[in-house]
């Protein structure tokens, strides 16, 4: 990041206010994600954190926003990218705070989620006995919540 003043974040801070007063939520978070890491690079870490969570409560999908959910994924992605990378250096590595998600459940890394996936499992039973026409039936594992928000997460990818 180039440097970064104060007369910088506290642009940002303003066209965040102009962009959410005019009702465009998508860029309004633009510009909180923008403040939030002009505060990081400041070393404010509590104003960052405030920033950022600012930008979360705009880009939410809920909210009905007029860009696609693409941008606003991506954008949401970034700010909670930033707003871990605050609460580690406000809380410490090992704080619970950090270890969970905004909205309260656990965090997981791509390699969790994708390690919650290997437990889905096909099988494809024979009923024992001799013979090639023995019957045979499957078992699938059902996804718990974890595991079908894993599902989820990976088909807005490939959307």
């Amino acid at each position: 990041m180039a440097a970064c003043d104060l007369g910088d974040m506290a642009v940002a801070i303003s066209i965040t206010g102009h962009f959410e007063s005019g009702g465009d939520r998508a860029k309004a978070a633009a510009w909180a994600l923008r403040a939030g890491q002009r505060a990081v690079a400041l070393g404010a870490m509590r104003d960052a954190e405030s920033h950022l969570e600012r930008g979360l409560h705009l880009a939410d999908p809920a909210a009905g926003q007029s860009t696609t959910s693409a941008e606003i994924r991506t954008l949401r992605v970034a700010t909670l990218a930033e707003l871990l990378g605050v609460r580690r250096a406000l809380l410490g590595p090992n704080h619970p705070a950090v270890e969970a998600t905004v909205d309260g459940g656990p965090a997981h890394s791509f390699a969790t989620l994708l390690h919650e996936l290997s437990a889905i499992v096909r099988n494809v039973c024979t009923v024992p006995g001799s013979g090639d026409d023995r019957p045979t039936f499957e078992i699938l594992t059902t996804p718990n919540d974890t595991r079908r928000r894993a599902l989820d997460l990976l088909a807005t990818i490939r959307s």
